[in-house]
């Protein structure tokens, strides 16, 4: 049955014969997207793909339906980074979440199903990339990546590691930080006196890290050296409105992770946690997460968020949270939590805004990771709203429930929005389908009246070639500005809604609640 899907499929798609015997030299995944634009060619050829699969098969085996199905999935995927100014992903991470999303609609049992799915995609996006790489050829590739390996070589050799090393005998069995094997007893040992990092004598020439607590206390008048325990204000800017780290994990995770049950509910290892978090803390851009446990990773997420000075939800604001929370009515309460977010300073609420989409992705995949809104705000409540008065634990612990339902409010709301604008986008890009088919059929000077039936009406009969292709051209661009604010974190507005929303929700509203009835909507 094998056999004969894939023969079928590549009837439908004559290169892919020709593109899988080539499936061993991948090296074409190791190109990294950077510019926007290149996404949006992607969105658009993959769904050249699907339409043009859909025209030409009426009835879809289990290979095609499965294909069709994870690559309209993955049309998602590429849609949600749209909002990033500056992406960074490569094409090796879309494979392995395209080859998740295939594994969880196979399910048990269908490996090969998702081996023949899986070639049958990377078939169609090498050639994908083969044609954004010619499209580039005028462009300075290759100067770049000289350029990231100069910065490599200038690392090793110009690296002071600011390391204070003793060596000493081990008189207790110890771990060594950098390989995690046993230090044995009379055996020699190195320890820095600052940061206190302990390895083999034989693994001192192989420490890639520098110490953090020296290079803290030399960097004090940088702003910005260090990337956890820093104030969310000093690793943000115009251009990077999000924290590196932050944005770093997060895009992997989403495109790793989003499938693994109990992701964020379940630890990882302490060993590596602190290896990655050292790593993290001084250089970032050079990090490998590829090489680290998902779970792993995901700690890193809470931690950056625990050891921030000040949470996301900022102490002035957070019994302004708790009693927004404590509204009876269900949108007086989202109508006032979104308020209070609102007046949350710029680089906690980018922050915050991409958080609570990283939370919406993880929520929409509540089927087959076991995390649904109510779970993540359960985990992520005390990382991002907690009190500045820690004098009485029983008074925090109260505040728990509140504040939990405060941030599933966000996420569910979100989420909420999210599912509608993409419902938008589904029916903007039918409607750009159906107008280039008929575009098509114009040309081809073969227009079928039973065709024109099926087309909404915004493809009446007496349109003209250019009144058509400029609808073309609108359509797109509605769709772009829908995905580019998928993201977005603002309140909502209604016409009735404008009238009393600053009385509805105004602070003394919050401060006394006893106050608000029936009357504030």
């Amino acid at each position: 049955m094998t056999g004969s899907n894939e023969s079928r499929v590549q009837r439908k798609f004559p290169y892919i014969s020709r593109a899988t015997r080539a499936l061993q030299a991948d090296a074409s995944l190791d190109r990294e997207i950077t510019d926007p634009n290149e996404l949006r060619h992607l969105d658009e050829f993959l769904g050249n793909q699907v339409n043009e699969l859909q025209s030409r098969v009426k009835e879809l085996s289990v290979t095609e339906g499965i294909f069709l199905s994870a690559t309209m999935e993955f049309r998602e995927t590429i849609k949600t980074m749209y909002s990033l100014q500056k992406p960074k992903v490569c094409y090796k991470s879309l494979m392995n979440d395209y080859r998740n999303k295939v594994s969880a609609l196979s399910g048990r049992g269908k490996k090969s199903e998702v081996s023949l799915v899986v070639n049958l995609f990377q078939s169609v996006l090498d050639g994908f990339i083969r044609a954004e790489n010619k499209r580039g050829e005028s462009e300075p590739a290759k100067t770049t990546r000289t350029g990231k390996k100069r910065k490599k070589n200038e690392k090793c050799i110009d690296n002071p590691l600011d390391h204070l090393f003793s060596t000493y005998q081990v008189n207790i069995m110890q771990s060594c930080d950098l390989c995690n094997s046993f230090i044995w007893v009379m055996e020699k040992a190195c320890m820095c006196s600052a940061c206190k990092f302990i390895c083999h004598k034989k693994c001192l020439d192989k420490i890639i890290t520098d110490c953090s607590t020296r290079r803290s206390k030399m960097d004090d008048s940088v702003q910005g050296s260090l990337h956890f325990g820093v104030q969310v204000c000093v690793l943000t800017s115009k251009t990077n409105p999000v924290p590196k780290v932050v944005e770093l994990l997060l895009m992997h995770v989403e495109l790793n992770g989003l499938y693994t049950e109990g992701i964020y509910r379940k630890s990882g290892a302490a060993c590596r946690a602190k290896e990655l978090h050292q790593i993290l803390q001084i250089d970032p851009e050079n990090v490998c997460l590829d090489n680290y446990p998902i779970h792993t990773i995901t700690g890193l997420v809470k931690r950056w968020l625990r050891e921030l000075p000040e949470p996301l939800m900022t102490f002035p604001l957070y019994n302004d949270f708790l009693h927004a929370a404590e509204l009876p009515e269900n949108q007086e309460r989202i109508r006032a939590v979104y308020q209070k977010v609102d007046e949350l300073p710029p680089a906690n609420y980018h922050t915050l805004e991409r958080l609570i989409f990283h939370l919406v992705k993880v929520a929409k995949e509540e089927k087959h990771n076991k995390m649904s809104p109510t779970s993540l705000a359960i985990v992520f409540a005390p990382c991002i709203l907690r009190s500045a008065d820690i004098s009485d634990p029983l008074l925090c612990m109260k505040d728990v429930p509140k504040s939990t339902l405060c941030l599933e409010i966000l996420i569910n709301e979100q989420l909420r929005r999210y599912n509608e604008k993409m419902q938008d986008i589904q029916e903007l890009e039918y409607a750009e389908a159906q107008a280039v088919h008929k575009l098509k059929l114009r040309r081809q000077n073969t227009v079928q009246p039973e065709a024109e039936q099926k087309v909404p009406h915004l493809l009446q009969s007496d349109e003209s070639d250019s009144t058509i292709i400029e609808r073309i051209k609108s359509i797109k661009q509605e769709k772009l500005d829908i995905a580019i604010r998928l993201p977005e974190l603002e309140q909502e507005h209604s016409d009735s809604e404008n009238v009393d929303s600053a009385s509805s929700v105004s602070s003394d509203s919050l401060d006394q609640l006893g106050g608000v009835d029936s009357e504030g909507q």
